[in-house]
């Protein structure tokens, strides 16, 4: 499990940015597009349909990842909460060690010492997005009534 993370980590972080920018990015054009009075169906605005698939990417990942993290969470909890307090004593040595590998490294899918993926992640990534988008919009505005 280790080397999973250890192989999918760098790759995650690029693919939640590029997803996060390219959202914002297709977001901030067509309303720009539309502020300019141009027709939602023009070949500018139809690129504003890939918007779903890049949320969706966000989404998964974080889903995917969170359930990881939740199942491994889990069974932690049901070998803690199985019957080998009435087993005998070699038994209870061989667990407590399969605990203690089982839970050694604290294994959670992470960006960072802190940032574990999972759906808040990624209410968090959408929220996010959407007050940069919100900023840039203002933004434009304001320039437009003060020109």
């Amino acid at each position: 499990m280790h080397d999973f993370y250890e192989i999918v980590r760098p790759v995650i972080l690029p693919q939640l940015m590029v997803a996060s920018v390219t959202i914002i990015c297709l977001s901030f054009t067509l309303s720009l597009n539309y502020l300019n009075g141009t027709l939602l169906t023009s070949s500018q605005s139809i690129k504003f349909f890939s918007f779903p698939t890049f949320l969706f990417q966000i989404y998964y990942t974080c889903l995917v990842f969170g359930n990881l993290n939740d199942q491994k969470n889990a069974l932690s909890f049901a070998m803690y909460s199985s019957n080998w307090t009435q087993m005998d004593m070699e038994f209870k040595r061989l667990f407590l060690l399969m605990m203690k590998m089982h839970n050694a490294n604290g294994l959670n899918m992470k960006i960072t010492n802190k940032l574990t993926i999972d759906l808040e992640l990624c209410a968090r990534v959408i929220n996010m997005c959407y007050s940069i988008f919100s900023v840039l919009v203002k933004s434009q505005l304001k320039s437009r009534n003060n020109i």
